[in-house]
């Protein structure tokens, strides 16, 4: 299967974070966590022969997010080592578009109102090409709201 240009950096990309977690232990410094709430869309990545509008999009609230990730609640198991697109309104940004790839997977109980009895799940995904001025502005964010975890 021949990857285009764009596919070809994701891939680098995922590579490269894979070695830094993997290959380098001494690289899984923890970043300090934004514990607030953000209404944030994604949608697993396959490429991009379908519109940014496509409807795919799904709407999620986000529990942490840090410039190394994001970590939010979802009502289906995404697997481990999945491809994810994000599009995020910030207080500093509007239409972050990134990746990130699935790392963790937390079952939880559902809300004892909750009447359907729905699983959710905790999704923690890495950023693999969080944009430099956005990655240091979480980060500059984090310091002044956020906590270390």
């Amino acid at each position: 299967m021949k990857l285009n240009k764009k596919e070809k950096e994701i891939q680098k990309g995922v590579e490269r974070e894979e070695w830094k977690t993997v290959s380098n232990p001494a690289h899984k410094k923890r970043a300090r966590r934004i514990q607030r709430k953000f209404i944030t869309k994604i949608r697993i990545y396959q490429d991009k022969s379908r519109p940014d509008d496509s409807p795919n999009w799904n709407l999620v609230t986000t529990r942490d997010l840090s410039s190394s990730g994001i970590f939010f609640n979802y009502d289906q198991k995404i697997p481990i080592g999945t491809i994810l697109e994000f599009n995020m309104t910030l207080p500093f940004a509007e239409n972050v578009h990134c990746l990130g790839k699935v790392r963790r997977i937390e079952k939880e109980l559902p809300a004892k109102k909750d009447i359907q009895k729905i699983p959710i799940y905790g999704i923690a995904a890495h950023f693999i090409n969080l944009d430099r001025f956005i990655r240091e502005s979480l980060e500059s964010f984090a310091k002044k709201f956020g906590s270390e975890k």
